[in-house]
């Protein structure tokens, strides 16, 4: 019921009202009416329409009978599906059929292209009803198979009569598209001997009356535009007005039109608004509503109220207390969170008791409810007689939305040995039949408890939830979810279980060196003690035994298994000399039952697979060093931990003072290795490959290293060019990489490793040069030999230190810029003097000097260092 209606009644001669109307429409799917768009239409889809309708009136003496019109816009015939209507203020009127007691569409059943019909509506009142109001729905398929649907927004109530015509004066809003056309109906009442007759001052394309006794509705067809009509009625009493206006520009100005009164009306204030037939969608976007002063003073907005809390008002620019100048506008928003479809009334209140209403209609989202029945376990099987085994159940309200579900109830078929309970569960369903309520993410629980009375029971039991939800409609309806659980019962027993349920050693190189080993280990996941344990066994299934796998320990033969103990078998594959072909084995444990019972023996087993392919095989070569005299104070450090050998050595340069290593590669496989070479370019800075060697370092060069032979690689340290250039360098021993290939296994590659030997190459000592100024243009340098250990292969000569790039440019020194020491000593000294002429300029000067041991070429190996001086 309508809290209030929106209504003007004045006792003047004339009556004017604007009809901004929306008629309902339709497409390939259906639409509702109403919405106060803003912007009319530009261009149309054929729909079919149902006509836009001021309030009908009744009274409360008797009913009323009006009707409305529906109207086939579309090029093909089109046949009637369903009527309906909705009201969620008055659940009467959510009626469904061609003919109820509401109304009457017989006559609509089918329409021809531009072919229209009419609905008789018979409004009634009860009690104190004053109005009320109904969405009506219509269902058409056209011959094209598209659906064409149409909807609008009805009202009735009780109006005041004057002078014998009783009419509403409604806002009503026509948008339609310049090459659409708009239908109104004006239902109306007479008076006792009172006639009307209705005028357009805009010419209609079509119009027509129907009377039924003293209730008449009067029709017009108008076509699309920007045009002003006013529609009179009139006696010789009463002379009524409506006006119908079509915009099509701003927002500002669209659809908006007041109530006039003469051109000599007082100067007050009038608010209108382009709201009718609102429709809000939940979840959706704020629809605005436009509040306009049409009059000749300000306005000023007191409140803007809903009748139900389902529709809320954001005044926006319309707040309490603002004003709205001669003209101007303000804008508010609409929106809805309701659960179920309904209606309702905006009223606005602007200066003393002065009010205007639209009407709003919210549709509630469509709902997303979700119940879901889960499980702590799979089922209820292996129950051991004599206990009891339980299972945790949950309820969820799984919906993706806002959904609550009500009147959730537990179902199960009939089993005495199951039983449902919620004790000790935090948040407990209602098991006895009464119901429980789940808010969106909620849930319950309960638990199935299963006794069996006998081993070897088993079966299915079925649980179910139900549930109800409301649609947007307001229409509760009805989920359920179902559960099979399984269930079973054993008598008390061992049960070995096996780690691995089937393992697969892969493909082994048979290279007569490399083994795979598994451990299984098996278990007794079973409530007796496993008595009676034989020994782990293997039997041939494709193609036969292989001498390859055996068993190499059984820690399971003879022992008792208690529950949740373990042992193991251990499995080896190899070391195989030939090509074994893929092959199945299986390992097999025997054990009783139960100690003493009749239950009998049982065997535990997996599947082994294992195969073996030929392949050459070269590991890591077998290193061997030699030192070559003459060279001084070579030692050998053995690491008694790890047997890592550390190598301190003085290099000299030429072939006859290098620590040269043996590396002997031999093939210890069952397939020739192909395309051997060796990765010299692995080797570390300072290592070069000797020519005696006979394993080959070039790949052009590769060469096959047939079974059972061997090839030396020899390597030497230290590089002469490294040596004289950069001086010693110490370094870690590393094997270089190589590569291989063979019939079966392809390409083989070894990385270079780190060996964890180390090599020092010791320094036969250094040479310090220290600058003293003796005068201007005069500076000695001062030479001193550090060497705490001294080789023996030049302990017995002396050191000479040269300065080659020191001699000319203005700068000569003593002995040819050179000095000796005379012997091997640490600590002796030499001196170089070095005196500039006198355009020299001042400052610092640096030059690169050489100290070089005198006793033979092969000690030749030279230090390199800078003396700095200053020139005064």
């Amino acid at each position: 019921m309508y809290k209030k209606l929106n209504r003007l009644f004045i006792g003047g001669v004339v009556i004017a009202a604007t009809l901004n109307a929306c008629g309902g429409s339709s497409g390939s799917a259906t639409t509702t009416g109403g919405g106060g768009g803003n912007t009319p239409l530009v261009n149309s889809a054929p729909q079919v329409k149902i006509s836009q309708m001021s309030t009908m009136p009744v009274n409360a003496a008797s009913g009323a009978k009006y009707y409305v019109g529906v109207y086939n816009d579309t090029p093909t015939v089109i046949d009637l599906q369903s009527i309906a209507t909705t009201n969620a203020q008055n659940s009467r009127d959510n009626l469904s059929g061609v003919v109820t007691a509401l109304y009457n569409g017989a006559g609509c059943s089918k329409l021809q292209p531009s072919q229209s019909c009419t609905i008789a509506i018979t409004p009634t009142l009860s009690g104190k009803e004053i109005g009320g109001g109904f969405l009506l729905t219509t269902a058409f398929t056209g011959a094209d198979g598209k659906s064409y649907n149409a909807s609008q927004v009805l009202q009735y109530g009780k109006l005041n009569s004057v002078n014998g015509i009783t009419v509403a004066n409604n806002n009503m809003r026509v948008v339609t598209a310049i090459t659409d056309k708009s239908y109104i109906a004006v239902p109306y009442l007479l008076g006792e001997k009172v006639s009307v007759k209705p005028s357009s001052s805009v010419t209609p394309l079509a119009e027509n009356n129907i009377c039924d006794g003293k209730y008449c509705t009067h029709f017009y067809t108008y076509h699309g535009g920007d045009f002003t009509s006013k529609i009179n009625f009139t006696n010789t009493i009463l002379h009524s007005v409506k006006n119908l206006t079509h915009k099509s520009s701003s927002l500002k100005d669209a659809g908006l039109a007041g109530f006039t009164i003469n051109s000599n009306t007082n100067s007050i204030s009038n608010v209108i608004t382009d709201g009718y037939n609102t429709t809000l969608i939940a979840g959706q976007v704020a629809v605005p509503v436009v509040l306009k002063n049409s009059g000749l003073a300000d306005a000023t907005i007191n409140s803007i109220i809903s009748t139900t809390d389902d529709i809320t008002v954001d005044q926006g620019s319309c707040m309490n207390g603002s004003a709205i100048a001669q003209g101007n506008i303000c804008l508010f928003h609409l929106t809805t969170s309701a659960a179920t479809n309904g209606s309702g009334t905006v009223t606005i209140n602007y200066d003393n008791n002065q009010t205007i209403s639209l009407n709003v209609i919210y549709l509630a989202a469509t709902a997303k409810p979700g119940l879901q029945i889960s499980t702590n376990s799979s089922d209820l099987s292996g129950t051991i007689y004599g206990e009891t085994k339980e299972m945790l159940v949950t309820i969820k309200n799984s919906s993706t939305d806002n959904t609550k579900l009500h009147n959730l109830k537990i179902g199960r078929d009939a089993n005495p040995r199951v039983v449902l309970s919620t004790n000790g569960v935090d948040h407990p369903c209602d098991t006895s039949g009464n119901s429980t309520n789940l808010d969106k993410g909620a849930e319950c629980n309960f638990k199935v408890t299963y006794t069996p009375l006998a081993g070897g029971e088993g079966g299915t039991f079925n649980l179910a939830a139900t549930a109800q939800y409301s649609e947007a409609s307001g229409h509760m309806v009805n989920l359920v979810s179902h559960a099979p659980v399984t269930y079973s019962s054993v008598a008390q027993s061992a049960h070995l279980n096996i780690s691995d349920a089937d393992y697969d050693f892969g493909v082994m190189r048979a290279d007569g060196h490399a083994e795979l080993t598994h451990t299984f280990i098996i278990t007794n996941d079973g409530q007796a003690l496993a008595t009676g344990v034989t020994a782990a066994t293997l039997s041939a299934q494709t193609p036969a035994l292989s001498p390859s796998l055996a068993i190499i320990q059984d820690n399971c033969n003879g022992n008792d298994i208690a529950p949740t103990a373990s042992c193991t078998v251990t499995v080896k594959f190899g070391a195989a000399t030939d090509k074994v072909d893929p092959t199945i084995q299986q390992l097999s444990i025997g054990y009783n039952l139960r100690a003493g019972s009749t239950l009998g023996t049982a065997m535990v087993f997996t599947d082994i697979h294992y195969a073996a392919t030929k392949a050459a095989l070269i590991n890591d070569p077998i290193i061997t060093s030699s030192v070559d005299e003459p060279i001084g104070g070579l030692t050998k450090e053995i690491d008694p931990v790890t047997g890592h050998i550390t190598y301190n050595f003085y290099p000299t340069l030429g072939a006859s003072g290098k620590l040269k290593f043996t590396l002997s590669y031999t093939n210890s496989g069952t397939e020739d290795a192909e395309n051997f070479v060796i990765a010299a370019n692995t080797l570390p800075i300072g290592f070069e490959v000797n020519n005696s060697s006979t394993c080959p370092t070039n790949p052009n060069a590769a060469s096959t290293l047939a079974i059972g032979s061997s090839c030396d690689l020899i390597v030497e340290y230290i590089n002469d060019t490294y040596l004289s250039t950069f001086g010693t360098l110490n370094a870690n021993f590393v094997m270089p990489g190589y590569s291989y290939k063979d019939a079966s296994t392809g390409v083989n590659q070894k990385a270079a490793k780190v060996n964890g030997d180390q090599i020092n190459a010791l320094s036969w000592g250094t040479v310090n040069a220290q600058a003293t100024n003796v005068s201007n243009k005069v500076v000695t340098l001062t030479f001193t030999l550090n060497a705490s250990n001294i080789p023996a292969t030049i302990a017995n000569g002396g050191v000479t230190i040269s300065m080659p790039k020191l001699i000319g440019n203005g700068l000569t020194a003593t002995n040819n810029a050179s000095c000796s020491l005379a012997t091997f000593t640490n600590g002796a000294t030499c001196t170089i003097t070095v005196t500039a002429e006198e355009w020299i300029p001042t400052g610092g000067y640096a030059y690169e000097y050489y100290a070089v041991p005198t006793n033979g070429a092969a000690t030749s190996l030279p230090f390199r260092a800078v003396a700095n001086f200053t020139i005064n």
